[in-house]
């Protein structure tokens, strides 16, 4: 009997951890992304004050395609400012 691989190294059993661990992984890195975001926002006043503005209006706002246009523009609007 002849096997094309074995089912540990590089492929079979090793891959398949790597699969499940990033997949556990993911919320963390999400959670991490989003906080750093925040953090470098928050370093330059300008742009943090036009960041809560835009996400106050955006809870005020009736419908959610409307308050990300206006996060967005906030930021690129201070961006091109400073």
């Amino acid at each position: 009997m002849k096997f094309d691989a074995a089912p540990w190294g590089t492929g079979g059993l090793q891959s398949d951890w790597r699969k499940r661990w990033s997949m556990v992984l993911a919320p963390v890195h999400a959670r991490l992304q989003h906080w750093s975001v925040l953090i470098e926002i928050e370093r330059r006043p300008g742009t943090a004050e036009a960041y809560h503005r835009a996400e106050y209006r955006a809870q005020l706002a009736a419908s959610p395609e409307p308050s990300c246009a206006g996060v967005s523009l906030a930021v690129s609007r201070q961006r091109r400012s400073s």
